[in-house]
């Protein structure tokens, strides 16, 4: 069953209520957040052979003649953290790397540098 509030209690929802929206009004919160995610990404360097044909003549297949590769050696991860508003830092290990604590360490210290200078430009 609901129940009246008294004059001091409607007073201080009314006066969190105006504090709430003026916080918003001030600058939103979103601009802080910080977001970052790893990524396995691949990529695919292929050498391509040039080939000198005369009218009319066949290019040989590259199908048959090139195995196919390891789609897994062709992997690095892709390290980003972004903001609301744009990227803010990215790395990329080198194929075989991983993250580790000393390596995740280091990459913060680099991420809050990167959020010194951003914020340096503002």
């Amino acid at each position: 069953m609901p129940y009246e509030l008294k004059p001091r209690n409607v007073e201080r929802r009314f006066f969190t209520c105006e504090q709430l929206i003026q916080r918003q009004q001030r600058k939103d919160f979103l601009h802080r957040i910080v977001t970052g995610d790893d990524k396995w990404i691949f990529y695919d360097n292929p050498k391509k052979k040039k080939y000198y044909a005369k009218p009319g003549q066949s290019l040989p297949s590259t199908s048959t003649s090139t195995p196919r590769s390891n789609i897994y050696s062709s992997k690095i991860m892709l390290c980003i953290w972004w903001d609301q508003k744009s990227l803010v830092y990215y790395e990329l290990l080198q194929p075989g790397d991983s993250i580790t604590g000393n390596r995740y360490r280091l990459q913060l210290i680099r991420l809050s540098r990167a959020l010194q200078k951003k914020t340096a430009k503002v």
